[in-house]
């Protein structure tokens, strides 16, 4: 019996050892890691604070990619990155990142030098704060507490799409997510106020979120129907007040809480 005891002990020891082994720190002391994105083969990190940087070597090495970029106090604090398809030259992405007052910024050589792309004029004379990217296709989009802002030229030039909009908290966006389903790409913004839904390619939005509780949509993602359904399961984060799942446009019913 105490043979079978320590056997045991040894092997619940192996196994919680084996488990907490699976994760290694490889970096980022004292910065608030805000989005991380893989682009052909590297990894880019946007930091609260410090940096945009890239680890090319699967390891702990990260290099800063600050090239271009403008005054610290208005490029260090990254909320968002996202990896998005060019429209001009087929098989190529360009990165973007989105800025605490900084506005919006593209790489278009892996992160080796960046430039600013909105809102232009001079660095810290506008109050944007882009809070979160999302793209489809060739299409970007940037989320403010002002709205929807509009790409579809590699960041060339942009359009504020706020048409559906009602409200303040409407306008303010938090997240968005994407998915494509036959010919059709279906956008959702989660914002202060509720859902919304494009299918104009992020040019105008619907609300669809008949049934959840009031509060901040802080997190939205989109995925196909299960066995080949043609519905599409959409999941978002309420507040504090849990994920909600819904399998149709504008019905929800309750996931997690």
């Amino acid at each position: 019996m105490k043979s079978f005891l320590k056997i045991f002990t040894v092997i619940i020891v192996m196994f919680y050892s084996y488990v907490n082994a699976q994760w290694v720190k490889i970096g980022f002391n004292g910065l608030g890691v805000m989005s991380i994105v893989a682009k052909e083969g590297n990894l880019f990190a946007a930091t609260w604070g410090g940096y945009i940087c890239k680890l090319t070597d699967g390891g702990a090495t990260w290099e800063a990619d600050t090239n271009g970029l403008g005054y610290w106090f208005y490029t260090s604090y990254v909320y968002a990155l996202a990896v998005v398809q060019s429209s001009s030259n087929s098989g190529v992405t360009n990165l973007f990142a989105g800025m605490e007052e900084g506005g919006i910024w593209r790489s278009t050589n892996d992160g080796a030098s960046w430039e600013w792309v909105y809102p232009l004029g001079v660095l810290g004379e506008h109050d944007i704060s882009m809070t979160c990217l999302g793209s489809a296709g060739s299409t970007i989009l940037a989320g403010a507490n002002g709205g929807v802002y509009r790409s579809a030229n590699d960041g060339g030039t942009w359009t504020i799409c706020n048409a559906g909009f009602q409200t303040t908290a409407d306008s303010n966006v938090n997240c968005f997510t994407s998915l494509k389903v036959g010919s059709t790409t279906y956008f959702y913004a989660g914002t202060d106020g509720v859902v919304f839904i494009s299918t104009t390619d992020g040019t105008s939005w619907t609300r669809i979120s008949n049934g959840l509780p009031p509060g901040s949509i802080t997190a939205i993602n989109a995925t196909p129907g299960s066995n080949g359904s043609a519905g599409i399961n959409l999941y978002v984060g309420v507040g504090y007040l849990g994920i909600y799942h819904s399998i149709s446009s504008n019905r929800f019913g309750i996931l997690f809480s």
